[in-house]
């Protein structure tokens, strides 16, 4: 979903989707009729973006030299990439043929959740133009059938600008066959260099070459032993002086990690490996080393350790700090490192699934108006609300996991009660303000339930928050003011 002209539009749409007749393009209004059933997202160009950019890194495992597709097809309203570019020449008998290596690419995606159609070509324009607007959606175009494939296509295919694609249309051109018959030198006069170029690239004609996405090689120290060793302390001190090694090239880089890995070449097995994960880039070899060695303890030696290799798999730029001749002042910086080193401590040793975070969640009904999530986990802005929102409610510091039931007298009906008999203990109430009346959701999974809230103060100073059921004429204690 995306706004635009203060208006909701279909921004992207899954296969489901679109088998319904949604399109990109359409009020969300209008694919909500068509598919009562679709979840509606906002679209974030940046994060897709991003997400293309990690894919094509993923993509190295097939070919050295791949690149984000920058020509966009033209469906869309955005200039976000939707492809990638692969060189693979060469490659085809690795997985056995072309067809395979295709079928390879398009279970691998298929398995971390994407659907593609994919598409080899002798160049580049062919591949593109067979992967968006060919018949199959895995493709192989030979040499000999390069033009019979293209000719057939739309003039979209051959990536011109949408108003060389207009001004086609206007006369006639629907089909690039119908460009192939007609003059080069009136299309030239006619529609300018840009026809001719996209034309000569996708019939082979010209060159066109793949810009590869540069890729940092990980950081990584190494150390083989003369023979192989046993000795669990003599692995744990060789990774230790690998950290000290380690530290030395990322502070060349100005980097610190986020992720490293040891891995244990061992004789006659597999290599092992431990890869550790911290919240916050660090060269902090002496902190790594707390959190690594455990996971160092135990990794089985096997018959003996012929080599020890640390890579620092994650990196992340750390920026220079001016130093103090003296401290003075709060020390925000320090306190933060601290605070992450407890963290890692805490998710290395327990896991990342059982240290959680609660975030605000944009509701009115206290119980859901927080979830907790793993505290390494990135919440997306719309996944909650602002804090800004949260200081316009006045609630208590202590919200009780369930209500606890209470008695109470109140003087007249709609107004604070003046006694609460509460777990066991009897409490006079002195001070008050209410009712705030909040219902909860109807729709949920909970029964719905109108509720007045009222934040009262007991004679000995403790204020609570408590409401009475509209439905049932129960009162219940929900939270405190500590």
């Amino acid at each position: 979903m995306a706004t635009t002209a203060r208006q909701e539009t279909v921004a992207r749409c899954c296969a489901q989707c679109a088998a319904t007749g949604v399109r990109p393009g359409m009020t969300v209004a209008e694919a909500k009729a068509l598919c009562p059933a679709a979840r509606v997202a906002p679209f974030d160009p940046d994060r897709s973006r991003q997400a293309m950019s990690l894919l094509a890194k993923w993509a190295l495992r097939f070919s050295p030299t791949v690149a984000v597709d920058r020509h966009v097809s033209g469906r869309f309203a955005d200039d976000v990439p939707e492809g990638l570019l692969l060189d693979v020449t060469g490659e085809a008998h690795l997985f056995g043929s072309e067809h395979l290596l295709l079928t390879e690419i398009a279970t691998r995606l298929r398995d971390i959740g994407f659907t593609a159609r994919l598409a080899i070509a002798p160049t580049v324009g062919a591949a593109w133009a067979a992967a968006r607007f060919g018949p199959h959606p895995l493709a192989v175009v030979g040499e000999e059938q390069l033009q019979k494939a293209i000719e057939s296509l739309p003039i979209a295919a051959l990536r011109i600008s949408p108003e060389i694609a207009a001004g086609l249309r206007q006369v006639g051109i629907e089909r690039v066959c119908h460009l192939l018959n007609l003059q080069r030198e009136d299309l030239l006069t006619r529609f300018g260099d840009e026809l001719l170029l996209r034309l000569d690239q996708a019939m082979g004609r010209m060159t066109e070459l793949i810009q590869p996405m540069r890729v940092a090689e990980p950081i990584a120290v190494q150390r083989v032993f003369e023979g192989a060793s046993t000795q669990l302390e003599a692995v744990m001190i060789t990774v230790q002086e690998l950290l000290a090694s380690l530290h030395e090239k990322l502070l060349e880089r100005e980097s610190g990690i986020r992720g490293v890995r040891v891995e244990l070449n061992r004789v006659n097995l597999p290599p092992a490996s431990r890869e550790l994960v911290v919240g916050r880039a660090t060269r902090d070899a002496k902190h790594v080393w707390n959190l690594l060695r455990p996971k160092v303890e135990q990794m089985h030696l096997g018959y003996g350790v012929e080599a020890v290799k640390l890579t620092a798999y994650w990196v992340e730029r750390i920026r220079h700090r001016q130093m103090e001749a003296w401290e003075t002042g709060e020390h925000q910086d320090t306190h933060d490192r601290e605070y992450e080193a407890l963290l890692d401590t805490l998710v290395n040793r327990w896991g990342d699934k059982r240290v959680l975070r609660a975030h605000a969640v944009a509701s009115h009904v206290p119980e859901v108006a927080r979830q907790f999530r793993p505290v390494r986990e990135k919440v997306p802005l719309n996944a909650g609300v602002e804090p800004t929102d949260m200081l316009f409610l006045d609630r208590p510091s202590i919200l009780l996991e369930h209500p606890e039931q209470a008695e109470v007298l109140f003087l007249q009906p709609d107004h604070p009660p003046a006694h609460m008999q509460w777990r066991g203990e009897s409490h006079a109430l002195t001070n008050g303000a209410g009712p705030e009346r909040i219902a909860t959701a109807w729709w949920g999974a909970r029964l719905s339930s109108t509720r007045d809230y009222f934040k009262m103060q007991t004679e000995q100073g403790l204020w609570v928050w408590i409401f009475r059921e509209l439905e049932t004429g129960r009162w219940f204690v929900h939270g405190l003011w500590a």
